[in-house]
């Protein structure tokens, strides 16, 4: 009976990796298909500039309120840990 249940579940798991796969790759094509059409109608494609420079707008008023707010980024707290990594195998090697 166990390995029955087993089975089901690895059944059910394959049915989700299987899924997952399709939807990507659903996912990609429509993906793909959306750039190609924005590029074709003048008005989408004017639109979509809109779009872009509204993006743009609200990365940079988010990188500002960060900065205003004194936030780190990723980047600076992946720096931060790399040091205090370093500083304590340099204490663990003088022990």
């Amino acid at each position: 009976m166990s390995e029955i249940l087993k089975n089901s579940l690895l059944v059910g798991l394959g049915i989700a990796g299987l899924g997952r796969k399709k939807l990507m790759k659903f996912y990609n094509l429509l993906k793909n298909e959306g750039e190609a059409f924005k590029e074709e109608i003048p008005v989408l494609k004017k639109r979509w500039q809109k779009i872009e420079t509204f993006s743009q707008r609200i990365d940079e008023i988010g990188g500002k309120l960060r900065e205003r707010v004194n936030l780190a980024t990723k980047k600076e707290l992946s720096e931060l840990q790399k040091k205090i990594e370093k500083i304590l195998k340099q204490k663990s090697a003088a022990d």
